[in-house]
């Protein structure tokens, strides 16, 4: 799918779910304001497509951010794709996340090796980590019970790299 075909698919999306502006939240984060918008492409072994809208975490002040401080409807709409400038273990947290959300850990190549379930914190100090058991180049978070329901499970979906990312 070509930038140009995302993006009417966005601008699609936005027409039939009448989503308003990424920004249209009172008091979103400026870090989420920064982040581009993209469609991601999850394809899984037996060639079983989803696309799903995020936005792109890849400047360290928009990956430390991430969803924190966002609505929940925006939350319920968007993922956030984490892009890492090589292979890590990085930690992830939930303080100040409004809304349960599902983590898929993703390697180099783009194969799902993990797939977590990240509670919200009632309390806004927080204090549980989430971290893969092996080193990642891509995160992606979304609202608790997507990925489920996408039928996506660890080693047998990939997302599609996109050379923007790399």
């Amino acid at each position: 799918m070509s930038r140009f075909s995302c993006a009417l698919f966005l601008l699609a999306l936005v027409a039939a779910f009448g989503i308003k502006p990424v920004g249209a939240c009172d008091g979103a984060a400026p870090a989420w304001r920064t982040m581009s918008e993209s469609l991601v492409i999850l394809r899984s072994d037996e060639g079983v497509t989803h696309h799903l809208a995020v936005k792109i975490a890849i400047k360290p002040a928009q990956r430390r951010a991430g969803f924190q401080h966002i609505c929940s409807k925006w939350v319920q709409v968007w993922g956030v794709l984490f892009v890492f400038p090589t292979s890590q273990r990085s930690m992830f947290h939930m303080r100040n996340v409004r809304e349960h959300l599902d983590i898929a850990f993703i390697a180099e190549d783009g194969r799902i090796f993990e797939l977590q379930k990240m509670p919200r914190e009632l309390d806004s100090a927080g204090g549980r980590s989430y971290r893969a058991a092996q080193p990642y180049r891509y995160a992606l978070e979304v609202a608790a019970g997507r990925l489920s329901a996408l039928g996506l499970d660890e080693g047998n979906w990939w997302l599609v790299l996109d050379p923007a990312w790399i």
